[in-house]
């Protein structure tokens, strides 16, 4: 019968479990570790900065196509419906025009002097979809691009002050009146003139004698 002292199951024990205790206080790799949870830090900053970038270069865009539209949608002479030419420059800028809410506003004199100022105003919002952003759950980014124009035009008082010298009575060309009657006709050149200018009523000549 063999005897086996336990000193020599105590050495086997030892020998067994030094490598592990060896293992547990080694650091060699842990600078591999952080590297790669920095580089993971740094790869969502550069995507968030790519995200952030790209949405704002789609709402200048847009901010540009939707000033342009109310710019030339808001002038008098314009003919065209406020809200179909400023979605048509959405439109072929590259954006959904229904995104736009176009609010024109005209206003009127009391006295028939007729359009006074036009109003256009535009609220808009710009949607772009995220790349990377959608690793943290942002699918997508969002900013409003909106703009108002205005164009007015006050009534306008033109004062004429003429002499009454002797060519003043001379025949104008109507041989039935002189220079000074036709001028001061209200049918004649000079209220024509400012009502094909500055519209109907809007031009109110005043003619004094001096």
């Amino acid at each position: 019968m063999r005897t086996v002292r336990f000193s020599q199951f105590s050495n086997v024990t030892r020998q067994r479990i030094t490598p592990n205790a060896s293992f547990s206080k080694d650091e060699n790799g842990s600078l591999t570790i952080f590297s790669l949870f920095l580089f993971v830090i740094l790869l969502m900053t550069a995507g968030m900065a790519v995200d952030m970038v790209h949405q704002e270069q789609r709402r200048v865009a847009m901010q540009n196509a939707v000033d342009s539209g109310i710019l030339a949608a808001s002038s008098m002479s314009q003919q065209l419906d406020a809200e179909t030419m400023v979605k048509d420059y959405v439109a072929k800028a590259g954006f959904d025009p229904s995104s736009v809410t176009v609010t024109p506003v005209d206003t009127y004199s009391g006295n028939g002097a007729g359009l006074t100022s036009r109003e256009v105003a535009v609220r808009s919002d710009v949607s772009t979809d995220t790349m990377f952003m959608g690793l943290m759950g942002i699918s997508s980014l969002s900013s409003p691009a909106d703009g108002t124009a205005i164009e007015s035009r006050e009534n306008i008082e033109i004062s004429l002050v003429l002499d009454i010298s002797g060519s003043m009575n001379w025949a104008s060309a109507d041989a039935s009146k002189s220079k000074l009657a036709a001028l001061k006709d209200p049918r004649g050149v000079l209220p024509l003139l400012l009502a094909a200018t500055y519209g109907k009523g809007s031009a109110q000549p005043a003619i004094k004698q001096a």
